[in-house]
């Protein structure tokens, strides 16, 4: 799967792929990083192998104060079209929503921390989840919740969020939690204003304390599920790139 060439859409110097930089590495990719938050231009997908898209503190809706978020929706919809698989990540799993005809709303509680999402039937045989457990324990860190669109299948969910893993065509795919993060990139999110600000809102003094002692004994767990579904994203990649040119 060597060469083959990822774009990856980061929205913030804190909200890096992590894990999943890693996962490339070891397989070889070539990641081309983008970030349209510092006026750098969303690329035309057609000359990348797949596209990821990572999270952000802003709002999928919010084109007023953030007008590339318009620019990254419309790529997602190219990718999606062409049959570019996709990896998108919480704010990034929001943006593939709209982009193919879901909705995106404010969710009932906010959810930040080690929680428990189930999946569905219909992941027990998807070529990601496969071989998963029906219940995982993930690290999550978002407020708004995401419908997907029309011939969209739902992969997991949890109480309070009717959709937590969405499958968009074949190979397109929104996760709203954070595999990616590892106690060192949490204990540098623990640095940055807004982030704190967070956590001390949804968890109360100390917040980003109570999060990496909840993290701390789920890292081992966390790694194995980010390496086997990001890692079979990857041959989604590498069965693309096999494919023979049309004239």
């Amino acid at each position: 799967m060597d060469k083959s060439r990822i774009l990856i859409v980061q929205h913030a110097p804190w909200e890096g792929p992590g894990r999943y930089a890693e996962i490339l590495a070891a397989a070889g990719a070539q990641p081309v990083t983008v970030r349209p938050d510092l006026g750098e231009e969303v690329p035309d997908p057609e000359g990348y192998d797949g596209v990821v898209v990572m999270g952000g503190l802003m709002g999928a809706t919010d084109e007023t104060t953030f007008p590339w978020l318009a620019a990254e929706k419309r790529m997602l919809a190219a990718a999606v079209d062409a049959q570019t698989p996709v990896f998108a990540v919480c704010l990034g799993a929001q943006l593939l929503a709209l982009a193919t005809g879901g909705r995106v709303r404010p969710g009932p509680a906010p959810e930040l921390g080690i929680h428990t999402v189930r999946l569905t039937p219909a992941a027990l045989t998807d070529p990601l989840f496969e071989g998963l457990p029906r219940r995982l324990s993930v690290f999550q860190w978002h407020g708004d919740a995401f419908e997907p669109g029309p011939g969209a299948v739902t992969l997991a969910h949890s109480p309070l969020y009717p959709c937590q893993a969405v499958r968009v065509g074949r190979g397109a795919y929104g996760l709203q939690f954070h595999l990616e993060i590892s106690a060192g990139m949490l204990a540098e999110w623990s640095d940055v204003p807004a982030c704190a600000a967070d956590a001390e809102r949804v968890m109360g003094p100390g917040g980003f304390s109570d999060l990496l002692a909840e993290l701390s004994p789920h890292e081992t767990g966390q790694d194995d599920l980010a390496r086997h579904i990001f890692d079979r994203w990857l041959k989604l990649v590498s069965r693309r790139e096999d494919r023979p040119v049309r004239a």
